[in-house]
């Protein structure tokens, strides 16, 4: 039986402990239509409302559990008015399964130490859900401010998704007004270090 160097398997170990500990990043900004795909993986979309609506589509061609939680980051003067609408396409038609007012919600306080950000934490929807189109509208009273929506609920972090999340996260930083460098002062920081150390030996073993 072949044995896997030590050095190999630690690799292994480290790209797949991602998955205990954050949302996939997604920065969306304000852009007025996204499509999230896999609806049941562990998401966080990084969004802007900046004079309009934003609709995110999620198609799924076998019954889900649909999650869907409204978020801010936590930094002075943040407005919590706003708003996601949860509908289901049937018919050509639109029913509208939940409204997740935010004006109404008690908004609870939420550290996440895998980045190190505060946020507070808005209403939510989880729910299984037949297969079929869906639909999910944020606004507020003035379409303007940060929040963040996520979706899903299964945790999953693959290497590819690593990689994306190296280039994402020093934005992400500036999305709570933090300077880039903070990006990598946290468990994240400290999980993506390491990820590349061992890539990077597992390349130069692989190639020796």
């Amino acid at each position: 039986m072949e044995k896997r160097h030590p050095f190999f398997a630690f690799a292994l170990f480290v790209l797949a402990a991602g998955a205990a500990f954050a949302h996939q990043p997604r920065l969306v900004n304000d852009r007025p239509s996204i499509i999230v795909r896999d609806p049941e993986i562990s998401q966080a979309f990084y969004a802007r409302l900046a004079g309009n609506p934003q609709t995110y589509y999620i198609r799924s061609d076998a019954p889900l559990r649909l999650y869907v939680n409204l978020l801010v980051p936590d930094l002075p003067g943040i407005e919590t008015d706003y708003e996601a609408a949860v509908f289901r396409e049937t018919g050509g038609k639109e029913e509208l399964l939940a409204r997740l007012d935010g004006r109404i919600y008690a908004w609870r306080p939420f550290f996440e130490p895998f980045g190190g950000d505060r946020y507070l934490l808005g209403p939510e929807y989880d729910e299984p859900v037949p297969a079929g189109a869906y639909t999910v509208v944020v606004t507020s009273p003035d379409n303007t401010g940060k929040y963040v929506l996520a979706v899903g609920k299964i945790e999953k972090f693959p290497p590819g998704e690593i990689a994306r999340t190296i280039v994402a996260l020093p934005k992400l930083k500036r999305y709570f007004d933090k300077s880039p460098w903070t990006a990598f002062f946290n468990l994240s920081g400290v999980f993506l270090l390491v990820t590349i150390g061992a890539v990077a030996g597992l390349a130069a073993l692989l190639g020796s």
